[in-house]
């Protein structure tokens, strides 16, 4: 016979589960949701030493960096700083209420009095020694000097890259701290921002990954501090292709430094000059397709400032192979990555061309070859197929998606 009495011991199981349930809750909740800061009072003045007047309208954007002495601690929230607006008050204070921008990193507040035009007076301090007092500074030209090239040549605007760079131990970027702003003109600079704590140096490259110069110091306030580059001159490739043609990196030059024995690759563009600023000298200049020579041009001598022009057509060599990637029922699959099994270059189909009016769509592989191997995959290279010997257009079926 069954008993119709309540099972005690069931339900002191299920009360007992109930109450580990509950602090279990009360312990997460505990941990993922600290209580908010109180907010804290700020004095600002401006760089004088004089009080704002009531009403002054100030921004506000908390930063949060990883602590040097705990890097593992820090977690980013997983958002980006936001800009809070405050508002002097009768007695030349803000309030600010500060965030949880990365717990576990260290806090750095940015105070500005926004103007109408430029960038106006600014404060960067950090949260957990914040001052009684924040005097609030107006942007100031940090060095200023000559931009020339080795051989003294003023070097033209558009060409050189300029940035500081601070050192690796401060626990704030320079793009926070210093907030770097050039002006350039044809042979001179001008690097505008605040001062900050620490060491930097100045550095300067050529523009798209071209030579660069030696660091130098940066004293705060210097206004003849010469930058030189490298002495310079063009490599220029045209590229003729057929169309459609594989535009993501498909082909390169490649520049061999006979004298200093340094190697560059950099990709060409299809049916357009592609110019390549690199140091004077000697250099064995060849054009690669997967990694196969396709044209080699010898040794080609790059004098100061000036450009040494070659041509390469690919379309009576080149073989162009449309290759569909579907998923097992058949349906596109985009996007996609087809790559050329042994090419020492990126995936060269990444963008799917249209055909057929528009009702489908291939990745387009150029090639020498009278076959290749392809590795196919989704898009980030996930389950990848390799196809062996692809003499021409191809559907490619990539297996079902692991879940």
């Amino acid at each position: 016979m069954f008993s119709r009495r309540p099972n005690v011991a069931l339900r002191c199981l299920r009360a007992a589960a109930l109450v580990v349930l509950v602090t279990q809750i009360a312990c997460v909740e505990q941990v993922a949701d600290p209580a908010p800061p109180e907010p804290i009072t700020i004095q600002v003045v401006d760089e004088r030493g004089q009080p704002f007047a009531a009403g002054t309208a100030i921004t506000a954007v908390e930063w949060s960096f990883p602590d040097p002495a705990a890097p593992d601690l820090w977690l980013a929230s997983g958002m980006g700083p936001v800009e809070v607006r405050l508002e002097v008050g009768r007695d030349g204070a803000v309030r600010y209420a500060p965030g949880h921008n990365g717990w576990g990193g260290i806090a750095w507040l940015r105070l500005e009095r926004p103007t109408v035009a430029g960038r106006g007076e600014r404060a960067f301090v950090p949260l957990r020694a914040m001052p009684a007092r924040v005097a609030l500074v107006a942007e100031q030209r940090l060095a200023a000097g000559a931009l020339v090239d080795a051989a003294g040549t003023a070097v033209p605007s558009h060409a050189p890259m300029l940035g500081v760079v601070g050192d690796e131990r401060s626990e704030v970027p320079v793009a926070q701290s210093v907030e770097p702003r050039w002006v350039i003109a044809d042979g001179t600079y001008e690097l505008w921002g605040w001062r900050a704590e620490g060491s930097f140096w100045l550095a300067a490259t050529y523009e798209y990954h071209g030579p660069s110069a030696p660091r130098v110091p940066l004293p705060f306030g210097v206004a003849d501090l010469t930058l030189t580059l490298p002495t310079t001159g063009h490599v220029q490739v045209k590229l003729t292709t057929p169309k459609p043609f594989p535009e993501h990196r498909a082909v390169y030059a490649v520049l061999r430094d006979i004298d200093r024995g340094d190697v560059r690759r950099h990709y060409l563009i299809p049916n357009l000059a592609t110019n390549l600023r690199t140091l004077i000298g000697r250099f064995a200049v060849t054009v690669e397709l997967n990694g196969d020579v396709v044209r080699d041009f010898g040794t080609l001598t790059v004098t100061h400032n000036q450009t040494t022009e070659v041509r390469h057509d690919l379309r009576p060599t080149v073989r162009l192979f449309r290759i569909e990637v579907v998923d097992p029922d058949g349906t596109p699959e985009m996007p996609a990555r087809v790559r050329v099994v042994g090419s020492t270059d990126e995936a060269m189909a990444r963008q799917p061309v249209e055909f057929d009016d528009g009702r489908r769509h291939a990745f387009v592989v150029a090639t020498t070859r009278e076959r290749v191997d392809l590795e196919v995959s989704r898009h980030g290279g996930q389950q990848v197929v390799i196809v062996k010997g692809v003499d021409g257009d191809r559907t490619i079926e990539l297996p079902a998606e692991r879940r």
